[in-house]
């Protein structure tokens, strides 16, 4: 008896991970799909595009590159996991992005972009040396994150002039890399 138990629990199980994973492949489809629509309605020469609260999950690929002239990126209230490293490619005159309030868990690759603001606060964020490797800010938030080490903001040490970064365990950065990280920014 234990063993059709056994059996018939495990069978469940199996079938509950193969509906996950149709649930997530549909999920990905939908949500490409989403995204594609919501973005109709911004002509290519938008310098603005609001995608706040609409349950994206997955910012792909160059989904925003056609939109050359675009300064502020909203991306706000959604459930943002995962950015691919090329989302941002080629905007050039974006100074604006808005990322807070979603359930990334690092920095999106930010290469080469020249940003007044940056918010990625109420994420799930811990950072890691090169997340802001080529790249400058002036006014970053990070606060609500999970952030341990702070010493990935030294690659901003030349642009950075208001950092909020409230509300984190910075239990892996010792007195000693604070005082370089300050030294940095001063």
């Amino acid at each position: 008896m234990d063993n059709f138990i056994y059996i018939k629990f495990t069978f469940v199980v199996i079938l509950l991970g193969l509906f996950a994973q149709l649930h997530c492949a549909t999920t990905d489809e939908e949500n490409v799909a989403k995204v594609k629509e919501l973005l109709k309605g911004y002509p290519l020469d938008s310098s603005r595009i609001v995608l706040d609260n609409n349950g994206i999950e997955y910012i792909g690929p160059f989904w925003f590159s056609n939109f050359t002239k675009l300064k502020f990126l909203h991306l706000r209230y959604n459930a943002i996991r995962s950015i691919h490293k090329d989302a941002f490619y080629g905007l050039n005159n974006l100074t604006h992005l808005y990322l807070s309030f979603n359930e990334l868990k690092e920095v999106p690759n930010l290469y080469g972009l020249n940003l007044e603001n940056a918010y990625f606060y109420y994420n799930m964020i811990d950072l890691k040396r090169g997340d802001f490797n080529n790249v400058k800010i002036r006014d970053l938030r990070l606060y609500e994150n999970r952030i341990t080490d702070m010493l990935a903001l030294i690659d901003l040490s030349k642009s950075l002039k208001k950092l909020q970064i409230r509300s984190n365990s910075l239990n892996k950065t010792s007195p000693a890399d604070l005082m370089t990280l300050f030294e940095s920014l001063t």
